[in-house]
């Protein structure tokens, strides 16, 4: 039978890998998106420097959202925070297929209060479920 802690560590693992491996691939190719859309109000020529803003954008409101993000965990709890700190993920993906500058500059703020938040339920989580044998 499997341990219920090991059950929930490889669980978060593979929606870590999935949700992450979405993530990366979206910001890899968001230039190049960007570059190819013919979308009203967006400076196409300069898909990449829109991509770097956006993405400068999620690390900059991350930077400072990890002063609120341990209250929040608080209050939600690690599993909620991990949900909750997920949905941006799913946002920005879903902003970079139908790319508006306004949207996705949003998206990119919610996104870096999401890390914070997803970043900091998760170590909580990996916390409750490790025990002094399974730590080192």
């Amino acid at each position: 039978m499997v341990d219920v802690a090991l059950y929930n560590v490889i669980v978060m693992g593979l929606a870590f890998m999935c949700m992450f491996g979405a993530f990366q691939t979206s910001t890899f190719i968001e230039g190049t998106v960007l570059h190819s859309n013919h979308t009203p109000n967006l400076d196409t020529a300069n898909g990449d420097g829109i991509a770097f803003t956006s993405v400068a954008i999620i690390y900059f409101v991350l930077a400072f959202a990890n002063a609120i993000a341990p209250a929040a965990v608080g209050f939600l709890g690690a599993r909620r925070g991990m949900f909750f700190g997920a949905i941006p993920y799913c946002l920005f993906i879903a902003c970079i297929l139908y790319p508006y500058l306004f949207t996705l500059y949003t998206c990119s703020v919610l996104l870096g209060i999401g890390a914070a938040v997803l970043w900091t339920a998760q170590g909580e989580y990996l916390t409750n479920n490790s025990t002094d044998q399974t730590m080192s």
